[in-house]
């Protein structure tokens, strides 16, 4: 998580785990810009993420989000 947190464009970028679900993660994510977004998924760190995780992961789901105000 270091590295993305300290990725230019990174507002937040943390790790949640379901306390009623065992097993199961969600990363919360605030990037200033779709294309600080894009450029993270570029990076040689989350690539090796996603290859050292794939047979790991059941599902994965992206919910893009607007805040509310």
């Amino acid at each position: 998580m270091k590295p993305s947190r300290e990725e230019k464009g990174c507002i937040q970028y943390t790790l949640h785990q379901d306390t009623d679900k065992a097993g199961t993660f969600v990363f919360y994510e605030k990037w200033k810009s779709q294309k600080d977004v894009e450029a993270h998924i570029e990076t040689p760190h989350y690539q090796q993420y996603r290859q050292q995780t794939e047979l790991l992961i059941e599902s994965r789901a992206v919910h893009r989000l607007q805040e509310v105000r």
